[in-house]
């Protein structure tokens, strides 16, 4: 038997060995897995095995070494190569290598979660095991449909097929065999060019002729449902619209009623209300039923404008030739004039003066510059598309 013992040692409860001036790996020495190694600690020696050689620096102990040392004596037990005693060390090297093999094995099978294992080098990592990888398997495939095939440009699975790219990338989604009749839906992205890009929805026949078809184009918005759809185009375009606000609302399709005139080529619709491509100028106006030959309002036509009045209001207040009050039968009154208390006639003398009667409605009801109802000032706007 011979032996190596070139350099010193360092360990700290572990099971990696740290060499200063050796050179393990160099086979002419004979280091090698399966040797006795001794260690002095203190006055003693303890021994132990090497499992592994990392390098000229660096070995793996068959077990970790339960005591500290720095720049320690120590002598490994070699033997001389192509004798039967270093046939023994290497048969006993490999049973060991295959004991943990089968060891680790049975930990990546049985365990659940991750399993550590230790490698000859002496590294530890990291493995799932069977039982976790089984699990994102099955959690994977409740999760996704299952694919037949996949490439860099197509995908098959329960959904029919994909394509995932080109100039116009798609998703089918088909009817059973049994039911071919039902046709296909059809998702559709158009890519064909740098400036008309959209998604398409469509449905298809028997006979994969396109029925129905929904594009959304290149724009922002939000998407309304059939009863928001409804409640905008139950008001008709053109109808002034009451609006609570300086401003119209952001949505372009409203425009306010100031009298201003529209370009009757962006909006046809609202050409057909205004003919003349003009608005009405609602600004401090009130709205009028048309008489349409009822007869309350005759001689205007539809959208005409209408000055203020006040019903004509008339009367009579005829003095006769009498001094005094008025009298009967000569004195008259008629219309918003009417006789009031009777008195008794008295002469006037040279001291009294007589006054004028005057008419004014403010001394017993609330007047203007107009006749209005009581109000609450509202814009006017109206739908433009």
């Amino acid at each position: 038997m011979s032996s190596y013992n070139a350099g010193t040692v360092s360990i700290a409860n572990s099971d990696i060995l740290i060499g200063t001036g050796t050179h393990w790996k160099d086979n002419k020495f004979g280091v090698a897995p399966a040797q006795t190694i001794l260690i002095k600690v203190g006055n003693d020696f303890k021994l132990s095995a090497i499992k592994n050689i990392n390098s000229d620096t660096e070995l793996v102990l068959i077990d970790k070494f339960p005591y500290s040392v720095s720049n320690a004596e120590y002598f490994i037990q070699t033997s001389v190569p192509n004798t039967y005693s270093d046939a023994a060390r290497k048969v006993t090297a490999q049973l060991k290598y295959t004991d943990e093999l089968l060891f680790n094995l049975n930990k990546w099978m049985t365990e659940s979660g991750v399993v550590y294992i230790t490698t000859p080098e002496g590294k530890t990592i990291q493995l799932k095991s069977i039982d976790a990888m089984t699990s994102k398997i099955a959690e994977l495939q409740k999760n996704s449909v299952s694919q037949d095939w996949v490439d860099s440009r197509f995908a098959r699975g329960n959904v029919s097929y994909v394509d995932v790219s080109g100039t116009a990338p798609k998703i089918h989604f088909l009817p059973p065999d049994d039911k071919q009749s039902r046709g296909a839906f059809v998702i559709r992205a158009n890519l064909s060019n740098d400036y008309q890009q959209s998604l398409e929805v469509y449905k298809r026949d028997a006979n994969r002729d396109i029925i129905y078809s929904i594009n959304f184009p290149m724009k922002s918005g939000t998407l309304a449902t059939v009863d928001d759809v409804n409640v905008v185009n139950n008001y008709p375009v053109g109808a002034p619209i009451p609006w609570p606000s300086n401003y119209p609302p952001t949505s372009k399709n409203y425009l306010m009623c100031r009298g201003q005139e529209f370009d009757k080529s962006l909006f046809p619709n609202l050409a057909e209300a205004y003919p003349n491509g003009k608005l009405p100028d609602l600004r401090g106006e009130f709205i009028r039923g048309w008489d349409g030959s009822r007869g309350a309002d005759p001689g205007r036509y539809c959208g005409t404008w209408q000055g203020d009045a006040i019903q004509e209001l008339s009367g009579v207040l005829d003095g006769g030739n009498n001094i005094g009050l008025m009298t009967r039968p000569h004195d008259n009154t008629s219309g918003v004039f009417s006789e009031g208390d009777v008195r008794t006639m008295s002469y006037v003398t040279q001291n009294e003066i007589s006054y004028a009667m005057r008419f004014d409605a403010f001394r017993v009801a609330r007047t203007a510059n107009e006749t209005r109802p009581r109000n609450i000032a509202f814009n006017y706007i109206v739908r433009a598309v």
